[in-house]
């Protein structure tokens, strides 16, 4: 696969040929949507995850490419994802309110349902509007450019380097999610966990065949769970859009949109029990024992193809 490392090649080389790859997925997607007025939400979509798996592979390279290189070109992809994320983030309240709307049939009007998911999609077209894709694609093509002065200030391909990045990486994670398990977590908790879940998970992704039958099953899990944290996001923002919170709606309080705040409640808190519960696996280990297993994976892997 074009995101693991290969055998082939030490790992610079692998990171230097990964970041490319990346980047010539975001600008040939959004490339392909440029022809079209507004892009489609599926669209923005592929190519900020694509932008969110170079932001974990910059921070697996991150001891080699040193911390003033990391911090500009993460800078740079975390500007790329928030100026493509107005119009997704819009389209996906449409999404979350939708998948509720067969369990309020006859509990909620019609009406009233179809009235949400109006307001909902004018976001979603008024967002549109705003992208300027054209902008977008030249910041990407300046970023493929730059890959090709990445620098590398370590042994090309010392354990050191990806064995530093995941275990920093697995570190935050348990933390937030200890934050998240907490008895009266901040919303914000379960968000920074699913953050760091998910770079997890694509680190892993990229490790993977270091070590498959460990690795593959482990970014399955983060890829899960990031999923049950990321609708509990999308509940989230729909319940302060629907009823309070900067850029709401505030539509006024009835019998009804009491009931869909109700059912808004009660799958968010199954969301936050399913990946926890899963999470307490993920993170079983200290993050010192976590990262010498890995290394012992990796020295048998390149003795192996050596």
């Amino acid at each position: 696969m074009s995101f693991e490392l290969s055998a082939d090649g030490s790992f610079a080389a692998n990171v230097h040929r990964i970041a490319r790859h990346s980047l010539d997925q975001v600008q040939a997607t959004l490339s392909a949507g440029e022809a079209g007025a507004h892009p489609a939400p599926e669209t923005v979509h592929l190519a900020r995850k694509e932008l969110k798996r170079l932001r974990a592979l910059l921070r697996l390279a991150r001891g080699g490419i040193g911390e003033d290189f990391f911090a500009r070109e993460n800078l740079a992809y975390r500007d790329l994802g928030r100026a493509l994320s107005a119009a997704r983030d819009a389209a996906v309240l449409v999404l979350a309110f939708d998948a509720l709307r067969p369990q309020l049939y006859g509990l909620v009007a019609p009406e009233t349902m179809v009235g949400i998911h109006q307001r909902l999609q004018a976001a979603v077209d008024t967002s549109a509007v705003g992208l300027d894709l054209g902008a977008t694609i030249t910041q990407v093509r300046a970023a493929r450019e730059r890959v090709e002065g990445w620098p590398w200030q370590e042994a090309e391909d010392a354990w050191r380097v990806p064995g530093r990045g995941i275990r920093a990486v697995y570190r935050w994670g348990r933390r937030a999610m200890r934050r998240a398990s907490a008895d009266d977590p901040a919303e914000e908790d379960f968000h920074e966990w699913r953050k760091q879940v998910k770079l997890l998970a694509a680190q892993m992704r990229l490790l993977c065949p270091v070590h498959p039958p460990a690795l593959g099953p482990a970014a399955d899990e983060g890829d899960q769970i990031a999923h049950w944290l990321g609708e509990e996001h999308d509940l989230s923002v729909l319940g302060a859009t629907l009823f309070g919170g900067p850029g709401g709606h505030h539509l006024e309080a009835t019998a009804e949109l009491e009931t869909i705040r109700g059912f808004l409640d009660a799958r968010r808190r199954k969301l936050q029990r399913k990946a926890l519960k899963h999470g307490r696996r993920l993170y079983g280990e200290k993050p010192a024992r976590f990262a010498s297993r890995l290394k012992e994976h990796w020295k048998r892997w390149r003795e192996g193809n050596s």
